[in-house]
């Protein structure tokens, strides 16, 4: 009957309490296990069948103390899995978004990754695009992706056809105050300083651009030279440029602009 409480089992330790209510909404029903302390103090056991807890929509089923799954099990919303174990390897899936906060987690603990030495990326589309990386912000002051590395290492190696699609711009410039160009920059800019200098032996496919800014006589000798006469390059009027690459273990000139080639 209304608000007569019926308890099975002992009212101070183990005891399932039935309570119904003249006022519904306070009915209740109650498994406690007061004093027991193994991992399996409650059990429920479907063994041929699975266990359905169906809170009303605006409710939610509350668990207070950590929740775990033995080994090769999932969790599932709908029909997706979410979190899947198999064997001990446990994997997330099905992710559609992230909210702010979690990206911001993610991308501090990636900036944290100084162990980090490598990414691989393997295409699984029918777009061939193994990343895809957007700018949805139009923010062309800042660099959308910053890859740096040192001088003794290649910052990023790239395998296989590169499209670029827009401007392409090579920040990459000494205006040279000694006699050695350097070799680590894409350009290299010659001034009135410069009367004898050197462009040393390169690496495979390197691009090196050298421009005269002001007229004057300025001659590079350029390290295994492909023409093989002074292997000399002779500037004299300022805007005269010339673009060399290293092919086959010898600079190859590929592009001139009124410099003399002896």
């Amino acid at each position: 009957a209304n608000d007569n409480t019926l308890t099975v089992g002992n009212s101070s330790n183990v005891r399932m309490t039935f309570a119904p209510s003249s006022t519904s909404a306070n009915d209740s029903i109650a498994i406690t296990n007061t004093y027991g302390t193994s991992n399996s103090a409650i059990e429920l056991i479907a063994s041929e069948g699975g266990i359905t807890l169906t809170p009303n929509s605006s409710k939610v089923v509350t668990i207070d103390g950590n929740l775990t799954l033995s080994q090769s099990n999932k969790v599932t919303i709908g029909s997706s899995d979410i979190i899947s174990d198999t064997s001990g390897t446990t994997t997330l899936s099905n992710i559609d978004s992230i909210d702010n906060t979690t990206e911001t987690t993610i991308k501090a603990a990636l900036t944290e990754l100084t162990s980090l030495t490598s990414i691989s990326i393997d295409p699984n589309s029918s777009s061939g695009e193994a990343l895809n990386i957007t700018n949805s912000t139009n923010q062309i002051s800042s660099n959308l992706v910053s890859i740096t590395g040192n001088n003794t290492s290649t910052a990023l190696n790239v395998s296989g056809i590169v499209k670029l699609n827009g401007p392409k711009i090579i920040n990459s410039k000494e205006t040279l105050s000694g006699n050695s160009i350097s070799l680590e920059t894409y350009s290299t800019v010659l001034t009135s300083s410069n009367a004898n200098v050197t462009l040393g032996e390169g690496t495979e496919g390197q691009i090196k651009v050298l421009i005269l800014k002001n007229t004057v006589n300025v001659t590079v000798t350029v390290e295994n030279a492909s023409w093989g006469n002074n292997n000399n390059l002779q500037f004299t009027t300022a805007g005269q440029a010339c673009t060399l690459q290293y092919i086959d273990s010898n600079w190859y000139v590929v592009g001139n602009n009124g410099v003399t080639i002896n």
